[in-house]
């Protein structure tokens, strides 16, 4: 074979393989459909995981060590010495005791302080809690009925105590109506310094002051308030015996005052 016939084959065998891949290449491309833009479907990245906000774990108000007290009533006022925990700023007690009579606890000197005394009947649990002042002695005084048991347990926590201001002030104003109340009685009665007209005029004094306290009430005291004004309002009553309209609800508004450690507190005029 010449070498220049070769060269001329190869050429044009290479021509005719360039012409038919030109040829499949212009057939695919002209079957091939476009793709519309709205067909193609971006998923959007997985939210990052989100990070949970602390909570505070609820923990269990610190635990005080406490005293338990028993005895028999023997008539007379023992003063029970108690331990009292560092950082105590209440103390409680829950009395009991079952049988015939009454009792009375108190923390220290009550009077003096100006806070109530735990009183009732043996029918079973009576309790008080009480604010630890610095003036506060570390005994509690306990009578009962002669030969009635009795079982006192004494608790202390850190927690301040719990005033009600609205019970502070209804207490207040009704102390006020009461010595309204007992002076009238005793300056007409007992001490005869006036008589049943003056007498009426200062029940009707306290009556209007009582009023305006029931209708301000935001507390318990309320219905308790709302009974005696009734019995203050009749115009039957008998000169010299306010008091004794007030003895129906007395217990009531006294359990309640007591309990917020604003005991009810009568002011004399007459008896020095």
């Amino acid at each position: 074979m010449i070498w220049g016939d070769g060269v001329v084959r190869r050429a044009a065998i290479a021509a005719a393989v360039g012409t038919a891949m030109f040829a499949l290449g212009g057939c695919a491309t002209a079957d091939a459909e476009p793709v519309a833009a709205d067909a193609i479907t971006l998923e959007a990245p997985p939210p990052a995981a989100e990070t949970p906000e602390p909570t505070a774990t609820p923990t269990d108000p610190p635990t005080l060590p406490a005293d338990l007290l028993n005895g028999v009533g023997t008539g007379a006022t023992e003063a029970l010495e108690v331990s009292v925990p560092d950082g105590s700023r209440t103390i409680t007690v829950d009395f009991t005791c079952v049988g015939e009579g009454g009792f009375s606890v108190e923390l220290g000197d009550s009077m003096a302080l100006g806070q109530a005394t735990l009183t009732g009947p043996c029918d079973g649990d009576h309790e008080m809690t009480w604010p630890l002042l610095p003036e506060s002695q570390r005994t509690v005084n306990v009578w009962a009925s002669d030969g009635t048991p009795w079982e006192a347990v004494v608790t202390f926590s850190p927690d301040p105590f719990d005033e009600n201001p609205a019970v502070t002030a209804e207490c207040a104003g009704f102390s006020d109506v009461l010595s309204q109340l007992q002076n009238a009685d005793d300056g007409y009665g007992f001490y005869t310094a006036f008589g049943s007209r003056e007498w009426y005029d200062r029940v009707d004094a306290a009556t209007l002051d009582l009023a305006e306290l029931h209708e301000s009430s935001v507390t318990d005291l309320a219905p308790a308030f709302a009974v005696i004004l009734e019995i203050l309002r009749e115009r039957d009553r008998v000169a010299g015996g306010a008091m004794e309209d007030v003895w129906s609800e007395y217990g009531t508004i006294s359990h309640i005052c007591d309990q917020n450690q604003t005991p009810l507190v009568m002011l004399a005029e007459f008896g020095g």
